[in-house]
């Protein structure tokens, strides 16, 4: 089982960073134009990693739960939230009402929707980066990586943003930052998976 959700959660990771690595070729053009279809669809694809993400998460922490409290439990309903509200605003927007102008009050509202998810779900992350600190689930440094990985993401995100760096957009790199989060996550379960496993 371990085994498996690291494999998801790595996946998941190198999805991540390959989406938000392609994004950039991607473009844009206004509804009803084939650069607008080609935007659509890429944007559709990012829904697998989330899942597979989603997924690897929900394991690492039931691999961990035996003493975690309330804590871990605050911490993974509020990054499920998230992940699910993220999901459906991507949903709303390039599939629901993927015709209408971002100007429309349930394409804007549904743009929304995912910004509001992805930043439930790092409150999640780091509630539960806390929780294992405190309650020393894991290593140190695991839980030091869960705490700062939200925080290094949000901060790697508003500098892109505000320096308005033409090499870099702002979806990249939350993407693939967030993909080698995830890619890191995969490889800490496999690794306790070979640790349990005992050699013959």
């Amino acid at each position: 089982m371990i085994r498996r959700c690291g494999l998801i959660a790595l996946v998941g990771g190198i999805l991540g960073i390959g989406y938000g690595g392609g994004f950039p070729q991607v473009g844009w053009g206004p509804p009803g134009t084939d650069a607008y279809e080609i935007y659509q669809n890429y944007n559709r694809l990012q829904i697998v990693p989330l899942l597979l993400q989603l997924i690897g998460l929900i394991c690492f922490v039931r691999q961990h739960r035996t003493k975690g409290g309330q804590g871990v439990g605050w911490g993974v309903a509020i990054f499920l939230s998230g992940y699910v509200l993220w999901i459906i605003g991507i949903v709303g927007e390039f599939w629901v009402f993927t015709e209408e102008p971002y100007t429309s009050d349930l394409r804007s509202a549904s743009y929304s929707l995912t910004g509001f998810g992805f930043l439930m779900g790092l409150v999640g992350l780091l509630l539960i980066g806390i929780t294992f600190w405190r309650s020393k689930l894991t290593s140190t440094w695991i839980s030091g990586f869960l705490i700062l990985s939200p925080i290094f993401l949000v901060a790697a995100v508003i500098i892109v943003f505000v320096a308005e760096l033409e090499a870099l957009d702002p979806v990249t790199v939350q993407s693939a930052v967030q993909g080698l989060i995830w890619l890191i996550l995969g490889l800490v379960m496999l690794r306790s998976h070979t640790q349990l496993v005992p050699s013959t």
